[in-house]
């Protein structure tokens, strides 16, 4: 399997928000490839929702937040105390994959732009998707 991965940092009372806006998107274009005849996802899209990294919890005195975390909590939103993890599954080489990705991608930068929440990419999952790569 191959997937792409996201952390959009919300207020947890914006979780329920969040994932409505992702799952009403995606099955927006879902529906729109099906009536193209195409079929770019053949796997499962994964959801999780976490806390943030909190320094404190490791019991080192001054221990600061990984640098290239996703969940690094962010100075100038601290209300922003969760992140949910956005990550979707497919069988590499399936057709209009990249492009179906790109598309969601374009989406969840739009739709979480640092207004009301956040995207950070998953640096282990694909992501910068263009119609033919990650």
């Amino acid at each position: 399997m191959t997937t792409n991965g996201y952390a959009v940092l919300v207020r947890r009372a914006d979780v329920q928000w969040a994932l409505a806006e992702f799952t009403r998107h995606c099955r927006r274009l879902l529906w729109e490839y099906r009536a193209r005849g195409e079929y770019p996802v053949n796997g499962a899209v994964e959801v999780r929702v976490t806390g943030l990294d909190d320094p404190a919890w490791s019991g080192v005195p001054g221990a600061r937040p990984p640098l290239l975390s996703p969940v690094g909590p962010r100075a100038d939103r601290p209300e922003w105390d969760t992140a949910v993890w956005l990550d979707i599954l497919t069988l590499p080489g399936t057709p209009r994959l990249h492009r179906f990705l790109r598309d969601v991608e374009r989406f969840l930068w739009r739709t979480f732009d640092g207004t009301r929440a956040a995207l950070r990419v998953d640096w282990s999952k694909g992501w910068a998707y263009t119609d033919e790569a990650a």
